[in-house]
């Protein structure tokens, strides 16, 4: 192993596994060590492609097989245990993710067949339009849907604007419909009343929550039908009102 080989697992192996280790982790703590990872894949295709060697040829043939073999059982698991709560938590349709499965699957046996016929350069290069094409598709198709259900960004902007001074609206509730209430003094929740006390209260409160919370609170609760009133909905989410 050379010295630059070296210095980028050292690179990539401290970022990886001090982040591992914290308590605290966020996807962005790992982008410093992608600059160690891209150059540690490009130098194993540079010297695959100049000197294909018995053992390099194996170590991409399983990379590959064992990359199809996840995808695979990944789809398998999804079509015998489809979940539940894929579109209303996620924002996507689970006819149309397996689709896209399949047919993200089919394109990925094109560069394992290039390399089987010992046509690496062929192979990189399909390995490489698949790679960006997926990158696409998740950046242009997948990450729109599913952003309304990841954050309630503009319900909250539009909560903290509807809400009068000194008054108090209620940020988020829990499957307990215990409320966390939110006001000029920051958030807090409140163990001792439930949500649907507060929207049969006179005074006017407003309110962030699942959608499938408020169809059970209005499913066990008659009297809060017409107390509901739905002002704005972003994903899985909705902000409502006990009053228009």
């Amino acid at each position: 192993m050379g010295e630059g080989i070296a210095f980028l697992v050292v690179w990539f192996l401290v970022i990886f596994l001090f982040f591992s280790v914290a308590k605290s982790k966020l996807p962005t703590y790992l982008l410093p060590m992608f600059p160690a990872v891209s150059c540690l894949v490009g130098l194993l295709w540079y010297d695959f492609l100049k000197n294909p060697t018995p053992e390099l040829r194996r170590g991409f043939l399983y990379s590959f097989l064992l990359v199809l073999g996840i995808f695979v059982v990944s789809m398998t698991y999804i079509y015998v245990n489809p979940p539940e709560n894929f579109g209303p938590d996620y924002g996507l349709d689970l006819l149309r993710f397996k689709f896209y499965g399949l047919a993200f699957l089919g394109i990925l046996t094109l560069p394992l067949g290039l390399f089987l016929k010992r046509k690496w350069k062929a192979s990189f290069l399909a390995l490489a339009g698949v790679i960006v094409l997926a990158m696409l598709f998740v950046l242009l198709i997948v990450v729109p849907l599913m952003n309304p259900y990841r954050s309630t960004k503009g319900l909250a902007l539009k909560l903290d604007r509807m809400l009068a001074p000194e008054t108090t609206g209620i940020w988020s509730c829990d499957e307990r419909l215990s409320p966390i209430l939110y006001g000029p003094q920051g958030s807090r929740p409140e163990h001792s009343r439930r949500i649907d006390e507060f929207l049969g209260s006179d005074e006017r409160v407003l309110c962030v929550i699942r959608r499938s919370l408020i169809e059970r609170l209005i499913e066990t609760d008659d009297k809060l039908r017409p107390m509901v009133h739905v002002i704005d909905e972003e994903g899985h989410k909705a902000l409502i009102s006990n009053q228009r």
